[in-house]
């Protein structure tokens, strides 16, 4: 997994096949979002072994350790001005 930013301490990483996961390395929690492949984003996205290359940077909206209604912002790298949001549920 490589790391695709941070906030409120949480490194948000992603992984193989457009997995996301929140971590907090002083406490070790995950949290896992959808994967990227799962919603019908195949025209922001490229293929299965490079999304994680073509997101710019990645944000959350509140401290998940505080607040668990939050929101993940992924910001896409490029000239058109993309983001991707969900919340977990």
């Amino acid at each position: 997994m490589s790391c695709i930013g941070s906030s409120f301490g949480w490194l948000i990483l992603c992984g193989d096949c457009g997995l996301i996961e929140l971590f907090n390395p002083l406490t070790g929690e995950y949290i896992r979002l959808p994967h990227l492949l799962g919603f019908p984003f195949h025209i922001l996205m490229p293929g299965a072994d490079e999304v994680g290359d073509d997101i710019e940077k990645a944000v959350v909206s509140s401290n998940p350790t505080l607040d668990r209604d939050f929101v993940a912002i992924l910001f896409k790298r490029g000239v058109d001005i993309s983001c991707l949001t969900w919340r977990p549920r």
